[in-house]
């Protein structure tokens, strides 16, 4: 028997949602859930705390972890911006958060939101991986090279490779040419 169960066995409780006495232990059992890779289950767990509790910075924390692990960055960057608007000082969340961000192409977001993570923890390794990558990416690198060729001429623009971001290991070599 668990310490929690999501849904009660006839669906019933207070109005039809869990007991706000056991919003801790349901925390606790989405976890478990999201830890063995019940997806489905660990999302709807989530939901419900977050029905009861909408303000629940860990939740909102663990929910849109969950959808960005899922590819779903638009809703983990919204869960994300709520989390850090109600506990401010969690790197986590900013971190989660720079990282969708740039998963959806909002490069000056995502960068502000790595200056958070390095305001709070000055030594973040990964937020500073994240900046240098968003200041060495291709798209910007063309942007600069535009103006060079004036005349025509091919420019090679040459990065060095950024460490792998969320396992994700990045192109060795980054060549872009550019012609007027």
């Amino acid at each position: 028997m668990s310490a929690c169960s999501v849904t009660t066995r006839n669906g019933r409780n207070l109005g039809g949602v869990p007991d706000p006495r056991g919003l801790e232990a349901m925390r606790d059992k989405a976890f478990e859930f999201d830890k063995k890779d019940e997806i489905a289950v660990a999302e709807r767990a989530y939901r419900q705390i977050l029905a009861m509790q909408p303000d629940d910075a860990l939740t909102l924390y663990r929910l849109g972890r969950l959808l960005a692990t899922q590819g779903d960055h638009t809703e983990a960057a919204r869960l994300f911006s709520r989390s850090v608007a109600v506990q401010p000082e969690g790197e986590n969340a900013w971190l989660k958060l720079a990282h969708s961000l740039h998963a959806l192409g909002d490069q000056v977001a995502a960068r502000n939101a790595c200056r958070e993570v390095l305001s709070l923890q000055p030594k973040n390794e990964e937020a500073e991986r994240l900046i240098l990558q968003l200041a060495l990416s291709a798209p910007r690198a063309l942007t600069i090279a535009k103006p060079l060729s004036a005349q025509g001429e091919q420019i090679a623009v040459w990065m060095r490779p950024a460490p792998p971001v969320w396992g994700v290991p990045q192109s060795e070599i980054v060549r872009a040419t550019a012609r007027s």
